[in-house]
């Protein structure tokens, strides 16, 4: 993602400081968004990790991962110098609790790599809060469409798990032990019925079970990895982590990010999910 030149007014803009509502709101989160979009577009890596708190993550579509706002510079910049991608992002919900916020939306790049257009799309999520009225992200995972790459982003080997991942261990060992029993429909049913499939073209329980089902027929065996996790109040309870799933065929990898909600009975059931199977071959 090189640098572009810079116009008039995006030079300008770059030398404003951006200032956010003093109290959380949607609108101040969607400013947020577009001032990330344009300081992308002008090939600012070390301006874009800024958006980060110190211990932020950002997890590309493609699997790799950088912790920290120097590791996020120099990761922007090496995905900026490697096609000079223009970046598109709709906002398209948040949940704002306090001075915490997760948002999810879309995205879609273009950029060039030896003469020849590069284009990928999906889905992302985030996780900030609120200091001294600016938003900061604690972290941002995206996914990529099948058979689509990034150039200058590459799979990176997944560090320990972080001590918060306790917290959502009970519904990954659900998944998984139900799953590769093919107890397809008890695992569908720890999903809301509207479930959002963030970056995928259907949304719901049914369209999710459906693929689940597809995978569990090819004789796929899944292994769930919980990263992290943090609340969002007494309600929410956002999470990240890897998967791999296994058939006669191989072994494919990944990454997920899920929001969802706590029941009485602590229980949980994902509102929002975004899965990126990670490109063969890197």
């Amino acid at each position: 993602l090189a640098c572009g030149a810079e116009s008039a007014d995006q030079a300008a803009m770059a030398d404003e400081p951006q200032e956010y509502a003093a109290n959380a709101d949607v609108a101040s989160l969607e400013a947020f968004a577009a001032d990330w979009e344009t300081h992308y577009n002008m090939g600012h890596g070390s301006m874009v990790a800024d958006y980060f708190a110190e211990d932020g993550l950002m997890w590309s579509g493609p699997g790799g991962m950088a912790f920290g706002r120097e590791a996020i510079a120099a990761a922007l910049q090496a995905g900026m110098d490697a096609t000079s991608p223009q970046l598109s992002i709709t906002q398209d919900d948040a949940i704002i609790v306090g001075n915490y916020a997760v948002a999810r939306g879309t995205y879609t790049s273009e950029g060039t790599l030896d003469g020849e257009t590069i284009t990928n799309s999906g889905g992302w999520m985030s996780y900030a809060e609120l200091i001294d009225g600016e938003w900061k992200l604690h972290g941002l995972v995206s996914s990529i469409g099948e058979g689509q790459s990034a150039p200058g982003f590459q799979v990176t080997e997944m560090p320990p798990a972080h001590e918060s991942a306790a917290m959502v261990q009970e519904a990954t060992d659900y998944f998984e032990t139900h799953f590769n029993m093919g107890h397809v429909s008890m695992v569908a049913e720890r999903y809301a019925e509207d479930v959002i499939l963030v970056g995928s073209p259907e949304n719901g329980r049914a369209a999710l079970e459906a693929n689940l089902q597809e995978i569990a027929d090819a004789g796929g065996q899944v292994t769930v990895t919980p990263f992290a996790s943090a609340e969002l109040g007494d309600e929410y309870v956002t999470s990240i982590g890897t998967y791999s799933i296994t058939t006669e065929e191989g072994t494919v990898t990944g990454h997920y990010s899920n929001l969802a909600t706590r029941g009485e009975d602590g229980s949980m059931t994902t509102i929002w999910s975004l899965v990126s199977q990670h490109p063969t071959g890197m």
